[in-house]
């Protein structure tokens, strides 16, 4: 006797996994996979028809018949899935419905020796055993889940192939999961897509007919009579599936259709199909046929009308099914619901909206920036204000205390020291509030500029004088020809504010020891004023960033001054400097610091 693998030695099918994609763009490989999807449903029809013989005998007889016959369909669906789908092992197993005990029907992909060792490996197992059972329940719900072996709890379970992901997707019929179609890549990664995921959750509800087999044994005859074996198959199907004639009058009507549109099987058959659903073509119902004819199938989307008059938007795949000879017997459409899209445009609409909502916000929160900044700025100004009157008084106080007074003169000098303390950071509070003050009005586009002709080279020299002053023991080297002039339209106060920023942040991020130099240079109608400096450098990506309202660079340590800071410092700076119709930027390599520069037009001295 022949061994069961013998017996059940698959036709010879379409290798579709082993074709080459790489010559086509990427268009021509989804059309291709198209076909090849549709190719493989209707091979996969095909064989499981074969299966559905008529037998002679007894009724035992034919039990055992019908027995063997599930078996070798199901091996032949098996090995055809694993084919076009490309993957190394695959394997379908039954579930008894009033047990729930799970057991192995086919597997393919083994050599002789391993399929005999996984048959014996094989253990009675229940769907409540499962460890985790929300994974059952989306097997219930017909969703395909894949686990990664390699990750627990499963690698806590025995391996023998090593496999490293596995896909497993439902069988079911009328709302009830009857078996499981699982396969896997061995021990290779491999990407599933969900054009795999969704050809496997096909050939799962396919094969999970066969499970209907006492039942289409009873209408066997009605079946042999017509080409209702491969209705039967796909009626349970959740897309909507039709056949039609050439004439386009409706010969099967599957339960998806019924759910999508709304029009029972008994009145869809005999309809013309366009008529009854109403169908808005993408170009026209002529155009659509010729391409079909010439193609041999069909993909788009088509708009169809409900039985309550509703829309949906389907996407639309059709083929021609032809018979032996090659002549066109039937056309094969099914469609998928896609009026989800409308929600997604909906969602991305409201999106839209509250990225609208979000730049209203952020207006009014530069007015209230604004608002608050004035409101600040007064109290500062007197807070300020006072310090210095007594830091004046204290000065005074301090000429006036007799020599023999040390614990007096000790005590006063500790509090002039805290008044220049507090000096200090009320000039830090107070240039953060000017900048808050200045990006309000950048952004409401009410950044007031005084310009004037002035020569910018005196105004470099004083910014330069004004640091060093502040900062004694840091050497700034100024690189500027002796009586150079350079003639501007500039306002000097903002000028001078850019410069200092420059200047702050460069003494701020290089070490004490490390120069910072100033230079300005004539470059033939333009002025260039840099800031080099030796800290730590910025990347491409930070160069980029830097100039963008609240960006602080990440990691960069402060070698001096605050960490107090907005981020709002280089982004005025650029506004200024655009504004003087000139350019910013800087120049850097990480860990060997960054140039600073802006450039201003030139004008004749004499105008």
């Amino acid at each position: 006797m022949d061994t069961l693998e013998n017996q059940h030695k698959p036709e010879e099918v379409p290798d579709f996994a082993s074709k080459s994609h790489k010559q086509f763009p990427e268009r021509q490989k989804l059309e291709l996979r198209t076909r090849e999807a549709l190719d493989a449903l209707v091979a996969m029809t095909q064989v499981i028809g074969q299966g559905f013989e008529n037998t002679d005998g007894n009724e035992d007889e034919t039990h055992e018949q019908t027995k063997l016959t599930a078996q070798e369909i199901a091996r032949r669906m098996a090995e055809l899935t694993r084919r076009f789908l490309g993957c190394q092992r695959l394997s379908i197993s039954i579930i008894e419905p009033d047990t729930e005990i799970i057991r192995p029907l086919a597997v393919v992909g083994l050599s002789q020796e391993q399929e005999q060792q996984w048959w014996k490996e094989q253990q009675e197992s229940r769907l409540v055993d499962s460890p985790d059972q929300s994974i059952i329940q989306r097997l219930r719900t017909n969703e395909v889940v894949l686990f990664d072996m390699t990750q627990p709890p499963w690698n806590s379970f025995p391996n023998p192939y090593a496999i490293r992901t596995m896909l497993i997707a439902p069988m079911s019929t009328r709302d009830r999961l009857v078996g499981l179609l699982s396969l896997d890549y061995g021990g290779a990664e491999h990407l599933y897509t969900s054009e795999e995921l969704e050809l496997a959750g096909a050939a799962a509800n396919l094969t999970a007919t066969i499970f209907e087999r006492d039942q289409l044994l009873r209408q066997q005859t009605e079946l042999l009579a017509s080409n209702q074996q491969m209705a039967e198959l796909i009626a349970l199907a959740h897309d909507a599936i039709i056949i039609r004639t050439q004439a386009n009058a409706i010969i099967f009507w599957n339960q998806g259709a019924e759910r999508l549109y709304g029009w029972t099987e008994q009145e869809a058959l005999g309809q013309v199909s366009h008529e009854l659903l109403q169908t808005h073509f993408p170009h026209s119902l002529e155009v659509t046929n010729n391409l079909l004819a010439l193609h041999g199938q069909w993909e788009g989307q088509l708009t169809h009308s409900r039985r309550d008059g509703t829309q949906v938007i389907v996407e639309s795949r059709q083929v021609l099914l032809k018979d032996e000879s090659g002549q066109t017997t039937a056309i094969l459409e099914i469609n998928r619901d896609i009026t989800e899209r409308e929600r997604m445009q909906r969602e991305q609409e409201e999106a839209r909206a509250n990225e609208l909502a979000l730049r209203e916000a952020n207006r009014r929160m530069d007015e209230f920036l604004g608002i608050i900044s004035h409101e600040l700025r007064t109290p500062l100004t007197t807070i300020k204000g006072n310090v210095q009157l007594a830091r004046l008084r204290l000065r005074t106080s301090l000429k006036e205390v007799p020599a023999n007074k040390d614990v007096l003169r000790n005590m006063l000098e500790e509090v002039q020291m805290m008044l220049e303390r507090a000096e200090r950071q009320t000039n830090v509070q107070n240039r953060m509030v000017s900048d808050l003050l200045d990006i309000s009005r950048l952004q409401a586009d009410k950044l007031e500029l005084r310009q004037v002709p002035c020569d910018l080279a005196p105004i470099v020299n004083e910014m330069v004088e004004d640091q060093r002053s502040t900062t004694r023991k840091r050497a700034i080297y100024l690189e500027m020809p002796e009586g150079e002039t350079a003639p501007v339209i500039a306002d000097p106060e903002r000028i001078g504010q850019v410069l200092s920023n420059f200047l702050s942040n460069a003494l701020k991020y290089s070490q004490e020891s490390r120069p910072v130099v100033v230079q300005l240079k004539k470059e033939e109608n333009m002025v260039r004023v840099s800031v080099q400096d030796e800290g730590p450098g910025l990347t491409p990506s930070e160069q980029e960033q830097v100039w963008e309202r609240f960006y602080q660079v990440e990691g960069i340590k402060r070698q001096r001054g605050s960490s107090v800071g907005l981020g709002l410092g280089l982004h005025i700076c650029r506004a200024i400097i655009e504004q003087h119709q000139g350019q910013i930027g800087v120049k850097s390599t990480k860990g060997e610091g960054s140039t600073f520069w802006f450039t201003l037009p030139l004008t004749d001295p004499d105008d």
